[in-house]
């Protein structure tokens, strides 16, 4: 007789809760702070994972070292110079195992840095199924050895022609001209003498005779070229300059990380030097000096929980301010910013909040991405709808009436931006339509769009009408200065991307922004646009445009870019 025992083993989230439940908050901590000390390791980490799971499984077999009986995943040739972060791994199963001897895996340790890894640096989290076993031996892929190497004895063989044929040219063209000079530019549009602001303008005379006949002999020549080259590489790059001179803004360079989105600004009214900036990744800034120069902010209570807050927008009115974020955070202050209190939050709130206004003393208006319109009189300890339904309950009783892509909704908003006198406009997630609201209205008015490609953003004009950007780079102005679903089309240089926003500086002169640093400027309210090619050399999307005043105004867009009008 054969006897068999089947064992079920399952993975389960809460595998360590009763035999070592700190675990994951100390490889949590271990992982805090190797990110923080470089943060290319939160890739390196999530790297490390994805090989672990390569071949054979998530089994830890990645972590094992060179034996007589097998050869690590370490030294494997698909890994070579590819693979890093052992250390922090090693750091992490000893903290661990001073909690709980042999308990934890290393195949769990692995798998639980990468998910801490990715939100430490803003990237997604995600729920790990723990109960995996370490394994004893390590798995590889069979390597086609004999093709590998003949492929390198073949790119080697390539690169060494083709430097050599670089070296022919480079000489080609040194022998036409000697470089005799070197002097500051005066062509910058800053002028500023500091060295940092500063290039410099190689000058050149041209040669018919061959080098060997010059005064210059070569090796002095290369020489000077080689100290061209290094001046070059040393120095920053120089500053963008218009084409048409029409550049009125400068870059302002942050403290924060590259992968930073800016989203919104503001100033305290009585104090107009003292602003403060937000942006992902909990990123607030402060300047006292009117946006020339900003310094992190840390606000303690919005630090004590374990989230990585998106600070979505900031509003004053004298020396009170709001701010609200994602997720669900209300921080609000009474002396123009130099301490915020946390103000609570029903759980039960709809939506996500994505615009607040300060509206007077201790009051405030509340937007969440679902429609929900919220006011406050009591510094945000109550609060009172201001419309009677979210969206999709609107939706759900006039889809029949006619809006074009309301049964597709998915019940939040792309953008929403607010008139000074309190109305409303609202673009849909899929940009199939918008919706207006004004205040006393009930509920949101749903429109169709007047135009046939997607909406990309809505908002109000100086003079009351209506300005409408389309995906792909069309902008569209309202006829009149009521709503309407009556929008005539603006030729604009856009060069193929998207414009995403537009900001009024005064009635007739306004300023659209958009992907791959594009920047338009009107003078005519909107009927001409030229495009401000300074903005061109900007690696960077940007996504919003903020004139605080006719004298100040700022461009915010990803990797961290503000840009600030000079006037």
């Amino acid at each position: 007789m054969l006897l068999m025992t089947i064992c079920d083993a399952q993975l389960s989230s809460t595998f360590y809760d009763n035999t070592c439940p700190n675990a994951l908050s100390t490889i949590r901590t271990v992982i805090r702070s190797a990110v923080s000390k470089e943060r290319r390791m939160a890739a390196s980490l999530i790297r490390l994972h994805f090989h672990d799971c390569f071949v054979q499984g998530c089994d830890g077999s990645i972590l094992l070292d060179d034996s007589s009986s097998i050869e690590s995943e370490k030294s494997a040739l698909q890994n070579a110079n590819s693979i890093r972060g052992y250390s922090i791994i090693d750091q992490a199963k000893t903290q661990v195992e001073k909690l709980c001897p042999e308990v934890v895996s290393c195949a769990d340790i692995v798998a639980v840095a990468a998910r801490d890894a990715s939100f430490a640096v803003g990237g997604p989290s995600w729920t790990v199924k723990l109960g995996r076993r370490d394994s004893t031996t390590a798995s590889k892929n069979p390597q086609r050895v004999n093709e590998y190497f003949r492929l390198e004895i073949t790119r080697e063989a390539v690169g060494i022609r083709q430097r050599e044929k670089e070296r022919e040219e480079t000489m080609a063209t040194l022998q036409q001209f000697t470089f005799t000079d070197f002097k500051p530019s005066s062509s910058l549009p800053n002028k500023s003498s500091s060295a940092r602001n500063r290039t410099f303008l190689i000058k050149a005379s041209s040669s018919s005779s061959p080098l060997e006949h010059s005064t210059t002999t070569r090796r002095h020549l290369i020489a000077q070229s080689a100290t061209a080259i290094s001046l070059s590489f040393s120095l920053p790059p120089p500053l963008a300059k218009s084409e048409d001179s029409l550049s009125e803004w400068e870059r302002v360079f942050l403290p924060i990380d590259p992968g930073v989105v800016l989203l919104d600004i503001a100033f305290v009214p009585d104090d107009p030097n003292h602003g403060f900036l937000l942006g992902t990744r909990q990123t607030i800034l402060e300047t006292k000096d009117g946006g020339n120069t900003w310094a992190p902010r840390s606000i303690p209570s919005a630090e004590e929980e374990d989230f990585n807050y998106r600070f979505n927008s900031i509003s004053f009115k004298g020396k009170e301010g709001w701010i609200v974020g994602k997720p669900a955070i209300l921080l609000y202050t009474a002396d123009a910013g130099d301490t915020w209190e946390r103000i609570p939050l029903s759980a039960q709130l709809p939506g996500d909040m994505v615009y607040i206004k300060a509206t007077g003393e201790k009051g405030a208006e509340m937007v969440t991405d679902e429609g929900a319109i919220y006011v406050t009189s009591n510094r945000g300890y109550n609060w009172k709808a201001a419309v009677q339904e979210t969206v999709s309950a609107t939706l759900n009783r006039t889809v029949s009436s006619g809006i074009s892509g309301a049964s597709y909704y998915t019940g939040t908003f792309n953008t929403v931006n607010r008139s000074p006198d309190g109305r409303y406009v609202a673009v849909s997630s899929r940009g199939n339509f918008y919706l207006t609201w004004e205040p006393g209205q009930p509920f949101w008015q749903p429109h169709n769009r007047a135009v046939a490609r997607r909406i990309q953003n809505m908002g109000w004009r100086a003079d009351g009408g209506l300005w409408l950007l389309v995906r792909g780079g069309g902008l569209y102005l309202s006829k009149g200065t009521g709503l309407t679903e009556e929008f005539e089309e603006v030729p604009v240089q856009s060069r193929g991307f998207g414009i995403l926003d537009v900001g009024y500086r005064s009635t007739d002169e306004a300023w659209a922004a958009g992907g791959s640093g594009i920047l338009l400027r009107t003078t005519n309210g909107g009927k001409s646009w030229i495009r401000d090619k300074a903005a061109d050399n900007i690696a960077a999307n940007l996504y919003s445009v903020k004139f605080i005043d006719d004298k100040k105004g700022f461009v915010l867009g990803n990797d961290g870019v503000l840009l600030r009008y000079l006037g």
